[in-house]
């Protein structure tokens, strides 16, 4: 889309507001609102943005020290530019208002460490190899009245339709939004947690799906504000009740064409191809590493412990809710590989770009697909020995990280030194609430924002 097109669309629907819009490392929406008649300057002169606030900010807003974008330069801004292409009217809003997704920039150069600019440059990698992404997000999310903060619901049990009345106030402005900011609804129903829902929508080709996944957290949590109700992507807010919120990735490799999927074999045992299979190992071979990125936050590791529908090794397996990754053999071009590591508090340009990372990394080094596990891997009988288990606190994830190259090379220092220093904040802060006695941190820390 270009500017002119955009003008005439702000004129047409009579646009009053645009945000300027940039999501932070924990895939936080921050902007800046302009009047719309200074759109056209905008997008040629861009618009200053703190890089602290988008690289270094934590759920709270406080400033973490050692990102490399907050004291080491002062706390200056970068200049970003608005992608033409994200442009989105936002028709939840009192006045008028679009949004435009922005790309920053530090002395005419892209702010490397930022996630959306992370996966951009991990999907130029995949195209650049013969292949594209089509992938989705399978988000779930906690709502609360607002007023009482209390569930829109009690319970556990996933699906109960006599579930549904209670969840009609928010689900019916969902659906009605939803839509209108490029969202194709597929399905939705209700959690194993209190006031625990999910909405499914449809795929897209690369750095889009992150995109849409970022348009669809950011849009649930202030609809739903709008209509006194908060909700959240915080995985884990009411402790041991439910199995946490999950953010799985389901993905399929293509042509750079975009025409032709090229993950289905059925000549093949497995039904995968054979860059398929190695795509399935790589992933495989980085579940330790990528854990921490996948469930990027105190309360997220804290989802992976034995517990139905959590994975908490490095397995695959078909149609096996289990593993780590789930693949479903559907055909042609209904074959998918479904990451279950992602929990719902994970930033989505990142869990693109570590799972694009991982699947090169396999592709590249063929790696072998080990063999499908049958039945619940919290059964040992069943595991091969030595398979690598997913870390279920922050240290052993982080320290998993690490020693990762081929993730923290993908990913880039800027980005991981900025992600390791907002982690080292997060433990101390939790480690204070702790000797202090404060059980409800983690809430508080986590819940209004993520």
């Amino acid at each position: 889309m270009d500017a002119d097109k955009i003008l005439t669309i702000i004129k047409k629907n009579n646009i009053s507001m645009i945000r300027f819009e940039m999501p932070d490392v924990y895939g936080i929406s921050h902007c800046r609102l302009f009047p719309a008649a200074a759109f056209a300057r905008r997008v040629s002169d861009g618009v200053k943005f703190g890089i602290s606030t988008v690289m270094s900010s934590d759920p709270m807003g406080n400033l973490a020290e050692g990102t490399g974008c907050g004291e080491e330069i002062g706390y200056g801004d970068c200049l970003a530019f608005p992608d033409l292409d994200s442009f989105q009217i936002l028709p939840w809003t009192q006045i008028n208002t679009a949004r435009v997704l922005m790309n920053p920039t530090v002395n005419g150069l892209p702010l490397t460490g930022y996630p959306r600019f992370v996966a951009r440059r991990q999907v130029a990698k995949l195209n650049a190899v013969g292949f594209s992404l089509l992938s989705t997000h399978s988000f779930e999310f906690h709502v609360e009245n607002l007023q009482d903060r209390n569930p829109i619901f009690s319970g556990r049990n996933f699906g109960a339709t006599v579930r549904l009345p209670s969840a009609e106030g928010i689900l019916e402005p969902l659906c009605e939004y939803l839509p209108q900011v490029g969202l194709e609804l597929e399905n939705m129903d209700t959690g194993h947690g209190p006031g625990q829902l999910s909405i499914s929508y449809k795929p897209a080709f690369g750095l889009k799906a992150a995109d849409n996944a970022y348009t669809y957290r950011t849009s649930i949590k202030e609809i739903a504000r709008r209509h006194n109700y908060m909700a959240s992507f915080m995985t884990k807010p009411y402790g041991d009740m439910g199995c946490g919120s999950s953010g799985h990735f389901i993905h399929s490799i293509w042509d750079t064409k975009r025409k032709g999927p090229l993950l289905f074999d059925k000549e093949h045992p497995t039904g995968l191809s054979k860059n398929g299979r190695h795509w399935v190992a790589g992933i495989l071979a980085h579940v330790p590493g990528l854990t921490i990125l996948m469930g990027p936050t105190i309360n997220c590791v804290k989802r992976y412990i034995p517990n139905e529908l959590v994975p908490v090794n490095a397995t695959w397996g078909y149609d096996n809710r289990s593993t780590a990754v789930r693949v479903r053999i559907a055909g042609d071009r209904g074959t998918f590989i479904e990451n279950r590591l992602p929990s719902s508090g994970c930033n989505p340009y990142i869990v693109m770009a570590a799972t694009i990372a991982a699947g090169l990394d396999g592709i590249a080094n063929k790696l072998p697909l080990p063999p499908p596990i049958k039945g619940d891997v919290r059964d040992e009988k069943v595991v091969p020995p030595y398979t690598a288990s997913v870390p279920n606190n922050l240290h052993d994830a982080l320290s998993a990280l690490v020693a990762d190259t081929v993730l923290c090379d993908a990913l880039g220092d800027d980005f991981i030194n900025c992600f390791l220093a907002l982690k080292q904040q997060e433990d101390r802060l939790h480690t204070k609430a702790m000797a202090t006695g404060n059980s409800k941190w983690e809430y508080d820390y986590y819940f209004e924002y993520m």
